[in-house]
């Protein structure tokens, strides 16, 4: 019994050894992203730099000025999601309700993670793709994203520059720094 413990252990350990990118074939769900945001809107424009963690379905999001203060933290595990802002620490089960209700962006919280990585995700509609396969447009719950910048990271593709547009409301993400988890 012990023996077979040790060797369970032992194969976790050397099936997701934290740090180290995937096999291209894996699915990438433990991953940050360090980039720049700017959200422009009909009256406003607000722009921070971004801190974006995944580890399977949990996520954390941090905004910071250019100072590096933080303007907005957001933390999400299946079936709650708390969003810290100036005005104190909010809870919900709904992160992209939440996120609209304290700021206004009526962002699909559950889908960035898959644009996130140049994917479409459940809902995504592929509209145009590049000579070696990657989206370069797509459309989702009324957004349409455009990749123009890809970066290899672990034997894969993953975006650099993609702006997102939805009615009046267009976010431009630079990305960074792409590192597994």
């Amino acid at each position: 019994m012990l023996l077979l413990l040790a060797t369970l252990w032992l194969s976790a350990c050397v099936s997701h050894p934290e740090g180290q990118w995937p096999a291209p074939n894996q699915p990438l769900e433990r991953y940050a992203v360090r980039g720049k945001v700017a959200v422009l809107g009909p009256d406003s424009r607000d722009s921070a730099n971004l801190y974006w963690q995944q580890k399977a379905a949990d996520f954390k999001l941090q905004l910071t000025s250019f100072l590096g203060t933080q303007v907005l933290a957001m933390e999400g595990h299946p079936g709650k999601v708390s969003l810290t802002n100036d005005q104190g620490t909010f809870e919900d089960t709904d992160a992209q309700y939440l996120l609209f209700q304290l700021t206004g962006w009526g962002l699909p919280v559950d889908d960035f993670p898959h644009w996130l990585k140049g994917q479409s995700g459940e809902r995504g509609l592929v509209m145009e793709r590049d000579p070696l396969g990657r989206i370069q447009v797509l459309q989702s719950e009324g957004w349409t994203i455009k990749y123009s910048r890809w970066t290899r990271e672990g034997g894969r593709y993953l975006p650099e520059v993609m702006d997102m547009t939805k009615d009046n409301i267009k976010i431009k993400l630079q990305i960074h720094q792409w590192q597994p988890l």
